[in-house]
């Protein structure tokens, strides 16, 4: 069982925003204040209590500890749009109005923290979002809760 002290130092901060009536993209978040924010373990949805099912938008950031120097490759699963940022860097853009369709990207890192956010919204209907990563000893799965710690 994990220590609960180190239990609160993973997982990621969120944030969550209400958007426009029938968004077709991601908003501009700079320009949005959040309704509700928390900490989540995973960049997942399951858990999280939005406040609408439609209009709705999510951002999480954190940092992500990388052991090995090399490619990595990220991508989300999303419906509707998502982006993933690794170092303020445009990693994965799977934005847009559809159902979950996967989307990828890579990017060199070294090893240590570096600082990643995925961004996420719902115009309509079914809801859902996966993201995750493979590179040098590491196959392709969701983002390692125990890699991720909170901003």
């Amino acid at each position: 069982m994990l220590d609960p002290s180190v239990a609160a130092s993973r997982g990621v901060t969120y944030s969550v925003y209400l958007l426009p009536e029938s968004p077709v993209r991601l908003p501009d978040f700079s320009r949005l204040t959040p309704v509700a924010s928390g900490k989540a373990h995973e960049i997942t949805l399951d858990g999280l209590a939005l406040p609408r099912e439609d209009a709705v938008a999510v951002v999480f950031e954190g940092f992500i500890q990388i052991d090995t120097a090399g490619e990595y490759g990220f991508s989300t699963a999303s419906d509707d749009g998502s982006k993933l940022y690794i170092d303020g860097k445009t990693v994965v853009d799977n934005d847009g109005d559809h159902g979950v369709l996967t989307a990828a990207g890579t990017i060199r890192l070294e090893p240590g923290k570096h600082a990643i956010r995925v961004e996420w919204f719902n115009g309509g209907g079914g809801a859902w979002l996966g993201a995750y990563f493979e590179g040098p000893g590491v196959p392709r799965q969701f983002i390692d809760p125990n890699r991720l710690t909170p901003r």
